[in-house]
């Protein structure tokens, strides 16, 4: 029989598996006859033995290292069976089965009770297969613009059908689930928005950048990193950081890249900034509202304004700026009664100088400029009214004194007292 040679058999045959020469294939009809026989040892040959377990086929003429064996460059190798989609799922079938699946362009086999793809090209259908200790690489191309596909199912996938990729032992620890709806868990199964991450509270549980900077939940509804966030934008003026509550139409607090902050109501535009006015100067344009005492030089302030006081201090109001203008008035007031009040007082204006211990003591002194040749100079400011203790003078009085006491009722009494107090001279 030659590699060409065509056997029509009619009626029922069968293959005689035992026939009286070892290197035939005898094929019979119903009746016993033989339609043809195959003795060609190269082509076709089926070994000896006492049970059907111990036969093989060799159409190869090469020593027998399997059940069944092909050799040769021509008309060599194995067509399986043809099937569509369709004619492979009205099979029966059992795992091992392997078919040709002309609907996927595939050969597929059985495994485990689902039929899955074995090698090939087309699309990746479920599969299970052993991996050795090396372990496996998928590559789905070889061109350098090849693309690998993933697909967890060919039917409607909907919620179940999704990608979970197992490490650990024996794949005990989920790393990553890919939901059917797209969503991406690392370290939890579900994700609720398009990146998951377990709910763990230390920088190990967050992203890590460059093995130095780390992003994590630091506790429920917080976003923490231990390190620094920076911002770069185009222009000064351009948004760095926003705020927003729920249902607002315009930002609660913002900061542009220069650095400038302002804040608003959120149901219009922002009212209040708090900038960079100049060399160490932090300047606002708004009112600015304290509730607590505020310390100038110290960080505990006891009053509503306080200062340190580990050196001289100096309130004032800065020199006019615009050329040939006089200084403009600085007036301290003491609070009113209430407006319609009736007889009630307003507040006392109380200047005091600090506290004394021992035979020391303080006061208050009154300065003011006094006029003197017309002209551009500045002119000095002097005493005109001191107080230091119970002792009080006048007009730049070097040493204040006492309040005058027993002073006789005559000119000369009267004339000593008011020069011992500086309203008069000598």
């Amino acid at each position: 029989m030659s590699d060409f040679s065509v056997v029509k058999i009619l009626g029922t045959p069968t293959i005689n598996l035992t026939p009286a020469t070892a290197s035939q294939v005898n094929i019979v009809d119903t009746g016993g006859y033989y339609v043809g026989t195959e003795v060609e040892t190269a082509l076709a040959e089926i070994g000896a033995g006492t049970t059907l377990d111990s036969r093989y086929i060799n159409v190869s003429g090469d020593t027998m290292t399997g059940l069944l064996q092909f050799s040769g460059t021509t008309h060599a190798g194995l067509k399986l069976l043809s099937l569509t989609t369709t004619q492979r799922d009205a099979l029966t079938p059992a795992n091992g089965m392997i078919v040709y699946n002309s609907t996927d362009n595939q050969v597929q086999g059985y495994v485990g009770g689902t039929w899955g793809q074995i090698g090939g090209g087309g699309s990746q259908t479920p599969w299970t297969s052993d991996v050795n200790a090396a372990g496996y690489k998928l590559i789905g191309n070889t061109t350098t613009t090849g693309d690998l596909t993933l697909q967890t199912t060919s039917g409607v996938g909907t919620t179940g059908a999704d990608m979970h990729f197992l490490v650990g032992n024996n794949g005990a620890t989920e790393a990553m689930t890919i939901l059917n709806a797209g969503n991406v868990g690392i370290g939890t199964t579900g994700p609720g928005a398009r990146l998951g991450f377990a709910a763990a509270t230390t920088a190990a549980g967050g992203i890590d950048f460059g093995g130095d900077v780390t992003l994590y939940r630091g506790a429920a509804n917080e976003l923490r990193t231990d390190d620094m966030i920076e911002s770069v934008r185009a222009s000064s003026t351009d948004n760095a950081f926003l705020t927003w509550v729920t249902g607002d139409s315009n930002n609660r607090w913002y900061v542009t890249a220069d650095g400038t902050m302002r804040w608003g109501p959120g149901n219009a535009s922002v009212d209040t900034n708090l900038y960079r006015g100049a060399a160490n100067i932090l300047q606002t344009d708004d009112g600015l509202n304290i509730a607590g005492n505020v310390g100038i030089g110290t960080t505990s302030p006891t009053n509503l304004l306080s200062l340190g006081g580990n050196s001289a201090r100096i309130f004032w109001l800065e020199r006019h700026t615009t050329a040939n203008t006089a200084g403009n008035t600085l007036t301290v007031t003491a609070g009113g009664a209430t407006s319609g009040a009736t007889d009630k007082n307003g507040g006392d204006l109380l200047l005091q100088g600090g506290l004394s211990t021992g035979t020391g003591e303080s006061g208050v002194k009154i300065y003011g400029c006094v006029a003197g040749a017309t002209g551009t100079a500045d002119r000095t400011q002097t005493i005109g009214i001191q107080v230091l203790g119970n002792k009080l003078g006048f007009y730049g009085l070097a040493t204040p004194v006492i309040k005058p006491t027993g002073v006789a009722v005559t000119a000369e009494g009267i004339h000593a007292a008011l020069v011992s107090l500086g309203l008069i001279a000598a």
